[in-house]
C-alpha cells in the first residue's frame, strides 16, 4: 500500500516538473464594419451625431440627399440614447442593471476622443446638464446629481431616492423637475426639488393624481410636458414650482412616446408609426395641426432648422419637412445593413449574413479591414446554414436553398427545393441531407438532382429532436434528451452504436477531436454544457462540464482553445487542451448579442446583431511558468458587480479536498456551489444568482485546511 501511495506521488511530481510554459492570451478590438441599429440621433450645424449599435458615427449632411461619413468611434457598451452638450456627446441608456455614461470630445468631428467611460450602479433612463452638473434620473434609485466640471473625471455629488420610479429629469436655476415612470410604493407622477445645494436636495411638491407611465419630460417657461405612453400627453403648470398643477391631459388623442418642442409646436411619436404635431401656444388648450404617419420606426428624433431627423432603429435615418407644421413632407431617407445575423468563412471569403439583406462576401487579403467584393441576395431572417466543400445550404421553413460555392468570390445559382415540412435543422453529407424535426426525427434524403430529393429514412422517436452531426461513418444525433452515435455507411440501413444521457441532456452539438460540447435540456439556448468523450464509439463517456455566464450561441474550435459566443456577454475563450479540465482565458465584451462567430488566423469574426466586430487573440507576453499554481489563491469574481451569472476561479497548488460555498450579508449560507476532490491547476465555478435578490454575497473557497473569502455584488 505505501509503495502504492509513493508512485502516485511520484507521477504527480513528475506532471508538475514536465509541465510546459505558455504565453497568456488576450483579446483585443481591432474594426467592425456593417454597423446597424440607429437608436438616436442628434442634429447640429449641418453635423449628424448618430448612434449606431456599436457606437458613434458622425455624418456630414450638407447635402442632405448625400450624406458623407465623417467618422466612427467603436463603444463595446450598447447604449441607446446621445446628448450634445459643448463640446461633448453623451451617450447613456440602460433599461435595468448598472449603466455607464460615455463622454466623449467632439471637438474635432472627423476625431472623436472617448474621455470616459462613467458606470452608474442604477438604470440610466435619461439625463440633463445644466452648467457644470449633470443629473440623471435612475429608475428605481430616484436621480443622481454628478459634477461634470472635468469630464474626463465626473464625481457623484448625490444619489436621491425619491420613493419610486423615476423616467426623466430637466432643472432650471435651482429647480429640478421629475417625470414618475408609475405609481408604485411612494412614488409620484411629476415631483419639483431644489437643487441649490446639489449634495442634499429637497421635495417641494408634487401631483399626487395616478397619470399614467411617463417616458419624456420638456420644461419651457412656466409649463412642463409629460410624454405619457399610457396616460396621453400631459401638460402642467409649474410657475409655483411647490404647488404643479395640471392645466390639461389629452388622454383619448395621443399617447405620446418621445417628443420634441420646436416654438409653439410639439412633436409626438404616437407609438411607432405615427407622427402629431400640436399648436401648445395656448397650453390649456391644445390643438393639432397634422399628423404623418411614417413607414418606418420613429424611435427617437432631433429637430434642427425645417428638418426632422429620425432614426429608426432597423429602418436608419428618414427626414422630414417641417417648415409648415401644418404640412409634413418626407424629404429622404439614409438605409443602413439591417441585423447582422451570422459569419462564416469560405477559403479566404468572409461571408456576412444580415436579416432581410442576405450574404454580403468579402475578401480577407487584409484581415483587420475585410473588403466587400459582391451581395448574395436571400432573404436571410431564419435560416439555418451548413456549409460542405462545394455548396452552401440555406434552409427556412419549407424551402431548401443549395449554392454551388467552387467558388466563393461569386457563388453560382441557387438552386431550391420545396420540402414536404418545415425542418428545425440541417446536417449534409453529400449527396445524402439529414433534415431534423422537432417531435418526428430525422429524416433522411438523397439529392437525385438539381432541384429534386429522393426519401431514404427516418429516424423517429418519441420526444423531441434538436441536432445532428456527421463526422465521416459515424452520425451523432441529440434526440430525446439523448445522444446517439450511429453507423450511417450506408444511410440505408444505419445502426446504432452507443447512447448515453449528457447531465444536461443533449441539445445543439458540436465536435472537436473526439469529443462532444453539447448544452441545453430543452433544446433551446442555454449556459450549461457537457463535454462528452467519443473516441470509443461504443462508449460515449462524460468527462466535465462548463457553466457559462450565460446562453452560447455559438462554438469555434481552433488549436487548444474553444471560442464561445456568449449572448449579451460576448466571446469567451475557454483552453481545452484537457477536455476534462476546460480552463476559462479571457474574455471580450461586444456591443450586442452574438449570433455567430468565424475564426481566421488570429483573427475572430463575430456577428453581433449591431455589426461585424474584428477580435484579435495576442499574447499579453505574459509568461505562466507552470501550469500548476504554486500558491493558493482565490480570483476576484468576473464580472464584478453582475447581474444573475458570474464566475469564481481560484487556483489550487496541491491535489485537495475542495468546498465553494455562498454567504448573504447576515452570514447565512445560502447555496454550496462544489465540494469534492479535485487536482492541483486553475478552477472555475459560475454562480447563477437567478434566484436570489440582490446586494452583496461572498464567496469562500475551502481547501483542506486553507480558506480564502471575497465579495461580489449582485445588482438585478
Amino acid at each position: 500500500m505505501k509503495n502504492s501511495l509513493l508512485i502516485r506521488l511520484l507521477i504527480v511530481s513528475t506532471i508538475i516538473l514536465i509541465a510546459v510554459s505558455a504565453s497568456a492570451q488576450d483579446i483585443s478590438y481591432i474594426n467592425s464594419i456593417n454597423w446597424s441599429f440607429t437608436s438616436d440621433i442628434k442634429v447640429r450645424d449641418n453635423i449628424a451625431y448618430c448612434l449606431m449599435g456599436s457606437g458613434l458615427q458622425i455624418m456630414d449632411i450638407t447635402d442632405i440627399e448625400n450624406p458623407e461619413e465623417m467618422s466612427r468611434l467603436f463603444i463595446a457598451n450598447n447604449q441607446s440614447s446621445i446628448k450634445l452638450e459643448d463640446n461633448y456627446a453623451i451617450i447613456y441608456g440602460s433599461g435595468v442593471g448598472n449603466g455607464i455614461i460615455h463622454f466623449v470630445d467632439i471637438t474635432d468631428p472627423l476625431v472623436p476622443v472617448l474621455l470616459t467611460s462613467f458606470p452608474i450602479n442604477a438604470a440610466v433612463r435619461n439625463i440633463f446638464i445644466e452648467g457644470d452638473k449633470l443629473y440623471l434620473t435612475a429608475g428605481r434609485d430616484g436621480f443622481y446629481i454628478i459634477d461634470i466640471s472635468d469630464a474626463a473625471n465626473p464625481e457623484i455629488l448625490c444619489a436621491y431616492d425619491t420613493g419610486g420610479i423615476t423616467s426623466s429629469i430637466a432643472v432650471v436655476d435651482t429647480f429640478a423637475f421629475v417625470a414618475g415612470y408609475y405609481l408604485s410604493g411612494d412614488s409620484k407622477p411629476f415631483s419639483t426639488y431644489s437643487v441649490n445645494n446639489p449634495q442634499s436636495p429637497h421635495l417641494l411638491g408634487y401631483i399626487e393624481h395616478d397619470i399614467g407611465s411617463n417616458s419624456q419630460l420638456i420644461i419651457d417657461g412656466d409649463y412642463a410636458y409629460l410624454a405619457n405612453g399610457s396616460g396621453g400627453l400631459v401638460i402642467i403648470d409649474i410657475s409655483r414650482p411647490q404647488n404643479p398643477e395640471i392645466v390639461t391631459r389629452l388622454e383619448n388623442e395621443t399617447y405620446p412616446l418621445r417628443m420634441a418642442k420646436e416654438d409653439d409646436y410639439l412633436f409626438l411619436s404616437h407609438h411607432y408609426d405615427l407622427l402629431q404635431v400640436y399648436d401648445v401656444s395656448t397650453p390649456a388648450d391644445p390643438q393639432q395641426v397634422s399628423s404623418f404617419e411614417y413607414q418606418y420606426d420613429i424611435r427617437n428624433f432631433d429637430i434642427e432648422g425645417d428638418n426632422l431627423y429620425n432614426s429608426g432603429y432597423y429602418d436608419g435615418i428618414s427626414v422630414l419637412d417641417i417648415s409648415d407644421p401644418g404640412d409634413i413632407e418626407f424629404l429622404t431617407e439614409y438605409d443602413i445593413p439591417d441585423a447582422t445575423l451570422a459569419a462564416f468563412l469560405i477559403e479566404d471569403y468572409l461571408y456576412i449574413g444580415e436579416k432581410n439583406l442576405g450574404f454580403r462576401i468579402h475578401t480577407l487579403d487584409e484581415p483587420s479591414a475585410p473588403e466587400q467584393t459582391g451581395i448574395y441576395d436571400l432573404p436571410l431572417h431564419g435560416l439555418t446554414h451548413f456549409l460542405t466543400d462545394q455548396n452552401l445550404y440555406l434552409m427556412y421553413q419549407d424551402q431548401l436553398y443549395i449554392i454551388d460555392i467552387s467558388d466563393p468570390s461569386s457563388p453560382g445559382t441557387c438552386d431550391t427545393i420545396n420540402l414536404d415540412r418545415s425542418y428545425l435543422n440541417i446536417c449534409v453529407k453529400e449527396p445524402y441531407i439529414y433534415l431534423m424535426e422537432l417531435q418526428q426525427g430525422i429524416f433522411v434524403y438523397e439529392r437525385i438532382g438539381r432541384d429534386s430529393l429522393e426519401f431514404i429514412r427516418s429516424f423517429t422517436n418519441e420526444d423531441y429532436t434538436f441536432h445532428a452531426l456527421i463526422d465521416g461513418n459515424l452520425g451523432y444525433f441529440s434526440q430525446s434528451f439523448m445522444l446517439h452515435i450511429y453507423d450511417i455507411t450506408d444511410p440505408a440501413d444505419s445502426t446504432v452504436l452507443g447512447s448515453m444521457t449528457p447531465y444536461y441532456g443533449a441539445g445543439q452539438l458540436y465536435l472537436n477531436e473526439g469529443y462532444i460540447y453539447t448544452q441545453c435540456m430543452d433544446g433551446s439556448l442555454s449556459s450549461e454544457f457537457t463535454i462528452i468523450d467519443v473516441n470509443d464509439s461504443e462508449n460515449p463517456m462524460e468527462v466535465n462540464r462548463i457553466e457559462a455566464p450565460s446562453d452560447v450561441t455559438d462554438i469555434e474550435f481552433k488549436d487548444q482553445y474553444a471560442y464561445m459566443g456568449i449572448y449579451g456577454e460576448g466571446i469567451y475563450i475557454y483552453d481545452i487542451s484537457d477536455p476534462a479540465e476546460p480552463q476559462y482565458v479571457c474574455h471580450h465584451d461586444t456591443p450586442g448579442y452574438v449570433r455567430g462567430l468565424a475564426l481566421y488566423g488570429d483573427y475572430i469574426y463575430v456577428a453581433d446583431l449591431t455589426s461585424l466586430v474584428i477580435l484579435k487573440l495576442t499574447p499579453t507576453g505574459i509568461e505562466e511558468i507552470a501550469s500548476i499554481p504554486n500558491v493558493f489563491m482565490l480570483s476576484e469574481n468576473y464580472p464584478n458587480p453582475f447581474n444573475a451569472k458570474t464566475i469564481i476561479s481560484y487556483d489550487l497548488p496541491a491535489n485537495s479536498e475542495v468546498k465553494v460555498d455562498i454567504y448573504d450579508m447576515l452570514g447565512r449560507k445560502v447555496q454550496t456551489m462544489l465540494e469534492g476532490f479535485q487536482l492541483a491547476g486553475k478552477h472555475s465555478v459560475t454562480w447563477n444568482a437567478d434566484n436570489f435578490a440582490s446586494g452583496m454575497y461572498f464567496y469562500k473557497l475551502t481547501a483542506g485546511k486553507s480558506e480564502l473569502t471575497n465579495k461580489m455584488l449582485l445588482v438585478k
